[in-house]
């Protein structure tokens, strides 16, 4: 596993308890340097980003690189954490993945219109888990980090014209 100093850190909104125990044995045996955040309600997110108590320690509360949210906490809920960091000026550009089971076509269109950089389906099965971890630490790779890989993956939703995107469309 990469020194604890080098991992990328995640918030990861989830409140389900075992979610988070998956992404991080995920991590794990794919050797990718994440260091996931897990939290189960909104404000502590809010309070993580803005180093509040109990995340005043900077070294210890490192700043994330990516949001990783689960929409089914409530809908409300997430799409209201989503538009709050849109909103707020110093986290406008931090990647924001809604990660979720759901397809409906309202939700994915009301995530990506609050702000949602991404749309992932939660994965079927866990060797598929461990691909989607992987393509998002290799994102974090590039300086600036480059998300579009992530377009190709079959858990990828997409929104455009009306309709929806799976993994890679058209070939693109």
């Amino acid at each position: 596993m990469p020194d604890p100093s080098t991992r990328t850190t995640v918030l990861f909104l989830d409140d389900c308890p075992n979610e988070h125990l998956l992404l991080r044995w995920a991590a794990r045996l794919a050797d990718v340097p994440l260091k996931i955040q897990h939290f189960t309600n909104p404000r502590l997110v809010k309070a993580y980003l803005h180093n509040e108590r109990p995340f005043a320690n900077r070294r210890l509360h490192v700043a994330p690189a990516l949001a990783l949210l689960d929409f089914d906490l409530g809908k409300d809920t997430s799409l209201e954490l989503v538009h709050w960091i849109r909103a707020q000026r110093k986290f406008r550009n931090l990647p924001v993945v809604m990660y979720t089971s759901t397809d409906d076509v309202g939700i994915v269109r009301a995530c990506y219109s609050r702000g949602a950089s991404f749309f992932l389906h939660k994965p079927s099965g866990f060797d598929r888990l461990q691909i989607v971890v992987q393509a998002l630490a290799n994102c974090f790779q590039s300086r600036p980090p480059e998300f579009s890989s992530l377009h190709c993956l079959p858990e990828h939703l997409s929104y455009s014209r009306g309709h929806f995107n799976y993994g890679c469309w058209d070939g693109q």
